[in-house]
């Protein structure tokens, strides 16, 4: 569900839809361990945010 007030939910983004042939303008899977690292990466960044909060909250 989206924030702006003129987006319609559901919708296909506009970087997902075909070309004039029909065939989809996407990029090819990523590859497991590309899948794994990228996730790793967004996991430490989320514990360090949390840990940063947490930090600050103790301090009062």
């Amino acid at each position: 569900m989206s924030t702006d007030p003129g987006a319609q939910d559901g919708a296909v983004p506009p970087d997902a839809t075909a070309d004039p042939e029909g065939t989809a303008d996407a990029s090819p899977p990523a590859l497991p361990e590309q899948i794994h690292q990228h996730a790793t990466a967004r996991l430490a960044a989320i514990i360090d945010e949390w840990q940063q909060a947490r930090d600050a909250l103790l301090r009062g």
